[in-house]
């Protein structure tokens, strides 16, 4: 989950987007809101909201982490205001071909994922961090004490991290496990323990 703590003082540091850290859906305009009294407001950005429609101008108020109004907020008032003018104001991007599984262990920040307003990584294109049947003590900086999706992503989250994550699984790591990289058919019996690495995996 991302923290709106992480956004620069200074909009300079992102390149001509301004990073939301979304919890909730950036829609139509709207002059929702409630008491009209945020912990950040963005001040007159150009909206783009990941629907496929033209970008608008419009003010986001946030509360408690999550995006509560989209419109004209001009009488509204928050903690802190953030001036948007000229630049565009979207949801997060998703990278669909990324290695950041080692890294994300040993640096949960993630800034240069973040600043270039990725907010959802997704891992797992060749080999995948699981299923494994053995691995070395260390890669790297990061101590490897995991076979599973679900104690790696354990790992992940007790170290925290800035982003949001997800996983394929790798045919080749289930290869691998099962037979190795031998040039041959594999045989019925490991077949069937593929079948259940990969449904286990999922």
């Amino acid at each position: 989950m991302n923290d709106l703590r992480t956004l620069p003082t200074s909009l300079a540091a992102l390149p001509a987007l301004l990073l939301l850290t979304i919890l909730g859906a950036c829609g139509a305009p709207s002059d929702g809101g409630g008491d009209g009294a945020f912990d950040v407001l963005i001040r007159g950005g150009r909206v783009v909201d990941g629907t496929g429609n033209p970008w608008f101008r419009a003010d986001v108020g946030i509360r408690d982490d999550q995006i509560v109004a989209v419109g004209r907020l001009e009488v509204a008032s928050a903690e802190r205001v953030v001036d948007a003018e000229g630049l565009i104001v979207a949801p997060g991007f998703i990278d669909l071909h990324t290695h950041s599984d080692m890294p994300l262990l040993a640096d949960g920040d993630a800034q240069s994922k973040v600043r270039e307003v990725v907010t959802l990584d997704v891992i797992g294109e060749s080999s995948t961090v699981a299923p494994r049947d053995s691995l070395p003590p260390r890669l790297g900086d990061v101590v490897v004490d995991w076979t599973t999706f679900t104690e790696y992503f354990r790992r992940l989250e007790e170290g925290g991290i800035s982003m949001n994550v997800i996983s394929q699984v790798s045919a080749m790591q289930v290869q691998d496990i099962v037979k190795g990289y031998e040039s041959r058919p594999a045989t019925d019996e490991e077949l069937e323990r593929m079948r259940e690495l990969t449904a286990c995996s999922m």
